[in-house]
């Protein structure tokens, strides 16, 4: 929601929670919005926990060692013949995604909704709940703060034994790895120098020359900089001759500060130029799109309406229309799609 770039086939794992942090706070944004504008979509999941203990009884008296109903890709794959203990999971699930039109091209809302359903339904175990209590009493000891600051600090206060909350937004998991492991690929040739990617291939080495040239002349000079500090951190040596290039320093004895000031503010004003292109364009080579600039927040509540309480836009029109400022149905749909093609979502009139 920055005006990040990001690889539109390195966005998400199909049906999977793990989101690259691009993806990752769009999609925290409209879990949020659910949670605290459509109460009932979370309480209609807790309402399965029952199910979801069905099925995991299956699992531990039929299928033990084998795939658990924790994951969607198992589950969503029961039939009569495979894991048949699921299938009224499956049926569950499916039908809590479709009330709430939590529905898109990768079933990520079905995937979310099943682990958020088995964290809770986990938590609630009780030798689980013993298990945490005992943890946050020795670590209230650690802290040697009083055991109810735990119990109400945000961290804990979801998971507090016999307090359980079933929560979606919080339930997100980031991984950025794979992204990093492709763009190390693309350019070693290798995987093993995906850690610290951009911190080793471009860094800021911001060393001007002696003369201010044309825009193309600067790019060549720094790129021959950049080069030479990515050779040598690569190669962990010294350097120990001069390298190719020389750059400028503040001679007292030929020029006042003020005037060397200037000259180094203008090539440092031209470095971040062709700093900006050349890690742009190393982006779009390898397939990556920028995505729109700061969204407003409100297009994911207008979605929210729209795809859960099924507003017309009309409706969303109207009540964020005031004085000042008429909303139309044009930009009410245009924004709610835009924001749904963030968060994984197909409007309704897609899967009518």
């Amino acid at each position: 929601m920055k005006g990040l770039y990001s690889h539109p086939n390195r966005i998400i794992t199909k049906n999977s929670i793990v989101l690259s942090s691009n993806k990752l706070k769009a999609v925290r944004l409209y879990l949020e919005l659910l949670e605290t504008m459509t109460p009932e979509v979370v309480d209609n999941l807790r309402e399965l926990v029952d199910v979801y203990a069905e099925a995991d009884k299956w699992f531990l008296k039929n299928n033990k060692g084998g795939p658990d109903p924790s994951e969607w890709n198992n589950v969503k794959n029961s039939s009569e013949y495979l894991n048949p203990g699921y299938i009224h999971l499956k049926e569950a699930i499916s039908d809590w995604a479709r009330k709430f039109n939590l529905l898109g091209e990768v079933e990520f809302y079905q995937s979310h909704g099943l682990t958020s359903l088995y964290f809770f339904y986990t938590d609630c175990k009780e030798e689980e709940r013993k298990t945490r209590l005992q943890e946050y009493m020795n670590f209230a000891d650690q802290l040697n703060v009083p055991l109810e600051a735990l119990r109400t600090s945000k961290e804990f206060r979801n998971s507090w034994p016999y307090e359980e909350k079933l929560v979606l937004a919080d339930n997100l998991f980031n991984d950025d790895e794979l992204d990093n492991i492709e763009l190390s690929k693309s350019y070693y040739q290798s995987s093993k120098h995906h850690q610290s990617f951009f911190n080793k291939v471009f860094p800021f080495a911001f060393t001007p020359g002696g003369i201010l040239q044309n825009y193309e002349g600067m790019k060549d000079f720094f790129e021959l900089v950049i080069r030479n500090v990515h050779n040598l951190s690569a190669e962990n040596t010294f350097m120990k001759e001069p390298p190719l290039y020389s750059g400028k320093a503040w001679d007292p004895r030929s020029e006042t500060w003020e005037e060397f000031e200037m000259f180094i503010n203008s090539a440092f004003k031209e470095y971040k130029k062709f700093y900006r292109e050349r890690s742009e364009l190393f982006l779009k080579e390898r397939g990556y799109v920028k995505e729109a600039g700061k969204r407003n927040n409100d297009h994911f509540k207008w979605l929210l309406h729209y795809q859960v309480q099924k507003w017309t836009a009309r409706k969303i029109a109207d009540y964020y229309s005031h004085i000042n400022e008429t909303i139309s149905e044009d930009t009410v749909y245009k924004g709610l799609k835009s924001a749904a093609q963030l968060v994984f979502i197909e409007t309704r009139e897609k899967v009518k």
